[in-house]
């Protein structure tokens, strides 16, 4: 670097060309299959971050207006939040989304959820449904299409065998306590 006399400013040369960011992207990066699992990484740590701010300000809007949910996640903003957070995932810097999932818990009642694209970009959630969210509570990062955050606390049903050992467990403690 050259500073020119009277300044403490460098100055670049006139032959130096501005780094081609897409080309050292696209070939240097490429080639280093750990640094693209690190990126990889911090992507999903972000959206973890901007759900987990998103499905609190959720629960502050519900804590507000009797228990109801917010009829879309624009309605959070600038109340509950400064603006909505982008998914990092989304290509055209889209913000994180918010489905309500009609009598979605297994006991009946509606399951809210937030969440992001993922790794593949595409709205799983929006384009198949219901069908693509797991039947177990979403509270972290999951594989899948989509990252999804459940916004209310609830467990799967338990199945007969599981039923039977709680049963079983129950009156064992029930005789101990006699």
């Amino acid at each position: 670097m050259w500073t020119t006399p009277g300044t403490l400013r460098p100055t670049r040369p006139a032959t130096t060309r501005p780094i081609d960011y897409t080309r050292v992207l696209g070939t240097d990066v490429a080639a280093m299959p750990w640094l693209g699992r690190a990126i990889e990484y911090d992507m999903k740590a972000r959206a973890e971050r901007r759900l987990s701010a998103a499905a609190l300000a959720v629960r502050l809007y519900q804590a507000d207006h009797d228990g109801r949910f917010p009829p879309s996640i624009a309605a959070l903003v600038p109340a509950y939040l400064p603006f909505l957070p982008a998914d990092p995932f989304a290509a055209n810097g889209a913000p994180i989304r918010y489905v309500i999932l009609p009598g979605g818990l297994p006991d009946g009642r509606d399951r809210p959820l937030v969440y992001s694209v993922g790794l593949d970009g595409t709205d799983d959630t929006l384009t198949r449904g219901a069908a693509t969210v797991p039947r177990v509570p979403c509270i972290s990062y999951m594989k899948g299409p989509d990252i999804w955050v459940d916004l209310v606390r609830w467990t799967p049903p338990l199945t007969p065998e599981q039923q039977a050992a709680e049963d079983a467990a129950e009156k064992a403690a029930a005789a101990i306590r006699q």
